[in-house]
């Protein structure tokens, strides 16, 4: 790989930049496009002499754009987490970290650091995603822990902690529903290893955290839960993928008396299969029917969401193993080891409702979760459909199938248009799913968000750092027809997570833009926020600064309309 071309820089520390920055605009930027564009991530990494292990490690930094009226300002901050704090101090990280263990906490005495190694403390370290809700905005990592920031100044505000409601773990990614309620999926660690569906209802309260409940609890169909990034929902459904790769809950639980990291804690059963979990909202309840893919795999994002045909459909980015956790340290990428050449792909499940209602879900599914340890992909993420029926009408009772319902063994159940199968055999479900698009090597997938839980028919997805032909490019699939469009500068350019933003007075799908953060490895070019056009992927606008833009996880756009 040519120094030119080398993604190491990608994974440097950054530094924060907390006096506003002016960018230079070129181009134009729409007049209804007001607001605020904010991304969180791991940045920094370097501790004097100490660097953790992995990306997933780094300490988060928050950092935002400010679009008025044509000029854009940009400012970054570290999040004052209590992990943070402590790491500053002890010149390592106190909390277990995903790839890095927890070290003693010089801020505790003797005896609070034995109390600390028996019943262990959870990372607020929020450096994966950020989400607003209420109109606050949070950020949050795959710990109970999530903390609140300030739009305006980026100032960390209170933490939340979600243990009170059945939760050790969580996916990072919160949804709210057309209701406006908002959901996340968590898992229980020290009491009893169980899954519990987290629901925050719609509120005007300023702490709407004070009235999040435990929608239900299950238990893990494996002897551990699952490790999950993401899940699903649409208006009526939540569902739950539970993957092969499995959390061994005694080296879990004694991570930090032996001195373990979280990964060295997962562990890879390909034997297993996927197993689906649907959950009714309204009721909380578990729909009885066992669905199971016929091969395992690793999903780390979801599209969407929605109801069709008495159907659930659910697009995914699907990874035959998790190897890709491995080649995510800092060691890999920093030395341009990222190799990866048969990555995950789209693939799209459906899941036929029997009964007059059917729902339908998209999101982004690998065949192993190995993109978190290795950043040498050269095959990436694919879009498929799987399809799986519901065994039970809408009201959500237990499943004791009608007259009408008479099932064959073998019998395809899936009715909407996909190649994806789910075939009835022996009392369970079995999925197979259908590959929307054969190019590769793509992932962070967002959606006009006017479709999220809706039919859809167009993502967009970041391949920067894939090593096949899409490397340093941002793509739209197509899922209806398979085409991919891409968008790429220079093999120095970096795209990363797109947002899309609506266009309020829009009137299809790809009305919009795409907000498209562009790091820049030639220190001679300055790093960007680049505007797209989403129909055309045509560059409409872009907002360069003479300051370093960190390669983040997700984001999102506020807007002041």
């Amino acid at each position: 790989m040519s120094s030119s071309s080398s993604i190491a820089p990608l994974f440097r520390s950054t530094e924060e930049q907390l006096t506003p920055l002016t960018a230079t605009v070129t181009g134009s930027i729409p007049e209804w496009l007001e607001g605020r564009y904010m991304r969180v991530g791991p940045g920094l990494f370097d501790l004097d002499d100490f660097t953790v292990n992995h990306w997933f490690d780094g300490f988060a930094v928050v950092y935002k754009f400010e679009i008025s009226k044509n000029k854009v300002t940009f400012i970054k901050k570290y999040l004052q987490s209590d992990a943070y704090k402590k790491a500053m101090a002890a010149k390592r990280p106190v909390y277990t970290e995903f790839g890095t263990k927890a070290h003693s906490d010089v801020t505790k005495s003797i005896f609070s650091r034995v109390i600390c190694s028996v019943i262990p403390e959870l990372t607020d370290n929020c450096a994966v995603n950020i989400f607003t809700f209420n109109g606050q905005v949070f950020v949050s990592s795959e710990s109970a822990n999530i903390r609140q920031i300030n739009p305006k100044t980026l100032e960390t505000l209170d933490k939340i902690d979600l243990s009170k409601v059945g939760a050790t773990l969580i996916s990072s990614h919160f949804l709210t529903d057309s209701r406006g309620d908002m959901y996340t999926f968590a898992t229980e660690i020290f009491t009893s290893a169980s899954y519990t569906v987290i629901k925050v209802p719609a509120s005007d309260s300023k702490n709407p955290f004070k009235k999040a409940k435990a929608l239900c609890t299950f238990s893990p169909n494996n002897k551990g839960p699952s490790v999950y990034h993401s899940f699903a929902a649409s208006d009526n459904y939540i569902v739950f993928i539970e993957q092969p790769l499995i959390l061994n809950m005694l080296k879990l639980i004694s991570a930090t008396v032996k001195g373990r990291c979280l990964h060295e804690c997962m562990e890879w059963q390909p034997h297993l299969l996927n197993t689906f979990y649907i959950i009714d909202k309204r009721t909380g309840k578990v729909l009885p029917t066992k669905y199971i893919s016929t091969k395992p795999f690793f999903v780390c994002h979801h599209i969407n969401c929605y109801e069709e045909d008495n159907q659930l459909v659910v697009d995914v980015i699907k990874y035959d193993t998790p190897d890709l956790f491995d080649k995510m340290f800092l060691n890999v990428v920093r030395q341009d080891k990222f190799d990866i050449t048969n990555g995950g792909c789209v693939q799209q499940f459906v899941l036929p409702l029997l009964q007059p209602n059917q729902q339908v879900v998209d999101l982004i599914k690998y065949d192993t979760p190995d993109l978190f340890d290795k950043f040498d992909i050269t095959n990436g993420g694919c879009v498929q459909q799987f399809v799986l029926p519901l065994l039970q009408p809408n009201q959500f009772v237990l499943p004791l199938l009608q007259p009408n319902q008479e099932l064959t063994e073998g019998q395809n159940l899936v009715t909407v248009k996909s190649s994806a199968t789910a075939e009835w055999r022996e009392d369970t479900v079995h999925l197979t799913g259908h590959t929307l698009s054969e190019q590769r090597g793509y992932e962070q997938p967002c959606i006009n968000p006017c479709y999220r839980g809706r039919k859809y028919r167009y993502f967009y997805a970041s391949a920067m750092i894939d090593c096949g032909p899409l490397r340093n490019s941002l793509v739209k699939v197509d899922t209806a027809t398979g085409s991919v469009q891409v968008w790429k500068e220079s093999v120095t350019s970096y795209p990363g997570e797109p947002q899309f933003v609506p266009n309020p007075m829009g009137q299809s799908e790809e009305d919009g833009v795409l907000l498209v953060p562009v790091t820049n490895t030639d220190p001679a070019i300055d790093d960007s926020l680049v505007i797209l056009d989403a129909a055309t992927l045509k560059e409409i606008g872009r907002a360069s600064i003479t300051c370093h833009l960190p390669n983040l996880m997700h984001g999102l756009f506020i807007s002041d309309k």
